[in-house]
Protein backbone atom coordinates (compact mmCIF):
# COMPACT_ATOMS: atom_id res chain seq x y z
CA UNK A 1 0.00 0.00 0.00
CA UNK A 2 0.97 3.22 -0.68
CA UNK A 3 -1.28 6.11 1.95
CA UNK A 4 -0.42 9.21 3.00
CA UNK A 5 0.61 11.08 6.69
CA UNK A 6 -3.05 10.89 8.62
CA UNK A 7 -4.92 8.14 6.64
CA UNK A 8 -6.65 5.69 7.97
CA UNK A 9 -7.33 2.55 6.95
CA UNK A 10 -7.88 -1.44 7.60
CA UNK A 11 -5.76 -4.12 7.21
CA UNK A 12 -7.35 -7.41 7.01
CA UNK A 13 -5.17 -10.60 8.24
CA UNK A 14 -6.45 -13.60 5.78
CA UNK A 15 -6.24 -17.34 6.87
CA UNK A 16 -6.18 -20.06 3.95
CA UNK A 17 -6.70 -23.17 5.78
CA UNK A 18 -5.29 -25.72 3.10
CA UNK A 19 -6.67 -29.22 4.09
CA UNK A 20 -6.78 -28.57 7.76
CA UNK A 21 -9.80 -27.77 10.25
CA UNK A 22 -8.82 -24.66 12.11
CA UNK A 23 -10.48 -24.25 15.93
CA UNK A 24 -8.70 -21.25 16.85
CA UNK A 25 -5.86 -18.98 15.59
CA UNK A 26 -3.50 -16.56 18.42
CA UNK A 27 -2.05 -13.58 16.64
CA UNK A 28 1.01 -11.45 17.39
CA UNK A 29 2.11 -8.65 15.18
CA UNK A 30 4.86 -6.23 15.06
CA UNK A 31 4.92 -2.90 13.25
CA UNK A 32 6.75 0.29 13.40
CA UNK A 33 5.06 2.68 16.28
CA UNK A 34 7.08 5.60 15.11
CA UNK A 35 4.89 5.34 11.54
CA UNK A 36 1.95 3.71 12.15
CA UNK A 37 -0.77 4.19 15.35
CA UNK A 38 -3.31 0.78 15.42
CA UNK A 39 -6.78 2.20 16.34
CA UNK A 40 -8.19 -1.29 17.12
CA UNK A 41 -8.04 -5.37 16.47
CA UNK A 42 -11.07 -7.29 16.08
CA UNK A 43 -12.12 -10.61 14.79
CA UNK A 44 -12.96 -11.51 11.55
CA UNK A 45 -16.00 -13.23 10.04
CA UNK A 46 -13.89 -16.46 9.70
CA UNK A 47 -13.84 -16.64 13.92
CA UNK A 48 -17.10 -15.43 15.12
CA UNK A 49 -15.46 -15.99 18.69
CA UNK A 50 -13.18 -13.37 20.40
CA UNK A 51 -11.11 -15.89 22.72
CA UNK A 52 -8.93 -12.89 24.57
CA UNK A 53 -9.45 -9.51 23.15
CA UNK A 54 -7.27 -7.50 20.99
CA UNK A 55 -4.76 -5.90 22.66
CA UNK A 56 -2.57 -3.04 21.19
CA UNK A 57 0.89 -2.21 22.91
CA UNK A 58 3.97 -0.06 21.18
CA UNK A 59 4.86 -1.85 18.33
CA UNK A 60 2.63 -4.76 19.00
CA UNK A 61 -1.19 -6.33 18.70
CA UNK A 62 -2.61 -9.51 19.31
CA UNK A 63 -6.05 -11.17 19.77
CA UNK A 64 -7.11 -14.47 19.96
CA UNK A 65 -9.98 -15.99 17.83
CA UNK A 66 -11.89 -19.05 17.50
CA UNK A 67 -14.14 -20.71 15.49
CA UNK A 68 -17.97 -21.28 16.08
CA UNK A 69 -17.79 -24.69 18.15
CA UNK A 70 -15.47 -27.91 17.64
CA UNK A 71 -18.06 -29.19 15.85
CA UNK A 72 -17.91 -26.59 13.16
CA UNK A 73 -14.51 -25.57 12.33
CA UNK A 74 -12.88 -23.27 10.21
CA UNK A 75 -11.36 -24.20 6.28
CA UNK A 76 -11.24 -22.48 3.71
CA UNK A 77 -9.96 -18.92 3.06
CA UNK A 78 -11.16 -15.73 4.69
CA UNK A 79 -10.71 -12.88 7.08
CA UNK A 80 -9.07 -13.70 10.81
CA UNK A 81 -8.94 -9.73 11.98
CA UNK A 82 -9.12 -6.33 10.84
CA UNK A 83 -6.97 -4.15 12.61
CA UNK A 84 -7.37 -0.08 11.87
CA UNK A 85 -4.53 1.89 11.65
CA UNK A 86 -3.45 5.33 11.10
CA UNK A 87 -0.36 6.53 9.16
CA UNK A 88 1.65 8.95 11.47
CA UNK A 89 4.80 9.70 10.03
CA UNK A 90 6.67 9.47 6.55
CA UNK A 91 8.69 6.50 5.65
CA UNK A 92 11.64 6.33 3.17
CA UNK A 93 11.23 2.83 2.23
CA UNK A 94 7.95 0.58 3.18
CA UNK A 95 7.25 -0.21 6.67
CA UNK A 96 5.91 -3.23 7.54
CA UNK A 97 3.48 -5.09 9.41
CA UNK A 98 4.54 -8.82 10.15
CA UNK A 99 3.62 -12.09 12.51
CA UNK A 100 5.41 -12.58 15.53
CA UNK A 101 7.02 -16.04 16.04
CA UNK A 102 4.31 -16.75 18.95
CA UNK A 103 1.66 -16.72 16.18
CA UNK A 104 -0.39 -20.07 16.60
CA UNK A 105 -2.74 -21.92 14.55
CA UNK A 106 -4.20 -24.57 16.09
CA UNK A 107 -6.20 -27.43 13.70
CA UNK A 108 -8.54 -29.98 14.70
CA UNK A 109 -6.57 -33.18 15.26
CA UNK A 110 -3.52 -31.88 15.79
CA UNK A 111 -3.08 -31.93 19.59
CA UNK A 112 -0.38 -28.69 20.84
CA UNK A 113 0.71 -28.65 16.82
CA UNK A 114 1.19 -24.91 15.30
CA UNK A 115 -0.12 -26.15 11.87
CA UNK A 116 1.36 -22.66 10.24
CA UNK A 117 4.01 -22.69 8.08
CA UNK A 118 4.08 -19.38 6.65
CA UNK A 119 3.22 -15.96 6.64
CA UNK A 120 2.96 -12.73 4.00
CA UNK A 121 2.99 -9.35 5.50
CA UNK A 122 1.81 -6.25 4.80
CA UNK A 123 4.41 -3.56 3.76
CA UNK A 124 3.23 0.15 3.47
CA UNK A 125 4.59 3.60 2.10
CA UNK A 126 3.65 6.34 3.61
CA UNK A 127 4.09 9.73 2.03
CA UNK A 128 3.16 13.40 2.30
CA UNK A 129 1.50 13.89 -1.03
CA UNK A 130 -1.64 11.69 -2.91
CA UNK A 131 -2.59 8.92 -1.71
CA UNK A 132 -2.59 5.58 -4.13
CA UNK A 133 -3.20 1.62 -4.21
CA UNK A 134 -2.14 -0.22 -7.49
CA UNK A 135 -5.07 -1.47 -9.20
CA UNK A 136 -7.91 0.87 -7.29
CA UNK A 137 -8.46 4.39 -7.67
CA UNK A 138 -7.00 6.65 -5.92
CA UNK A 139 -8.97 8.47 -3.03
CA UNK A 140 -8.53 11.94 -0.59
CA UNK A 141 -10.87 10.40 1.77
CA UNK A 142 -9.68 8.97 5.00
CA UNK A 143 -12.73 6.20 5.17
CA UNK A 144 -11.53 2.70 5.55
CA UNK A 145 -9.88 1.35 2.32
CA UNK A 146 -9.90 -2.32 0.63
CA UNK A 147 -7.58 -3.51 2.75
CA UNK A 148 -3.98 -5.29 2.41
CA UNK A 149 -3.93 -9.05 3.62
CA UNK A 150 -1.07 -10.58 5.69
CA UNK A 151 -1.58 -14.15 4.64
CA UNK A 152 -0.53 -16.84 6.96
CA UNK A 153 0.04 -20.72 5.20
CA UNK A 154 -0.93 -23.52 6.97
CA UNK A 155 0.53 -26.97 6.93
CA UNK A 156 -1.82 -29.65 5.44
CA UNK A 157 -2.72 -32.45 7.02
CA UNK A 158 -3.52 -35.72 5.47
CA UNK A 159 -7.57 -36.43 5.72
CA UNK A 160 -6.72 -39.44 7.49
CA UNK A 161 -5.43 -37.90 10.33
CA UNK A 162 -8.03 -35.47 11.43
CA UNK A 163 -10.87 -36.48 13.64
CA UNK A 164 -13.40 -34.56 15.28
CA UNK A 165 -11.65 -34.14 18.82
CA UNK A 166 -12.09 -30.99 20.70
CA UNK A 167 -9.28 -28.64 20.64
CA UNK A 168 -6.75 -27.91 23.55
Amino acid sequence: LTKKIDDTFSLEVTLDSGENQIVASELHLTYDPTKLEVQSITNGPLFPNILASGTIENGAVSIAVGAADAKRPVTGTGTVAVIKMKDINMTSAPTAIKFSPNTFVGGLGEGASNVLIGSTPATITIGGGQQTQTGLTPTSTPSPMPAAELTPTLTPTPASTVSAQSPL
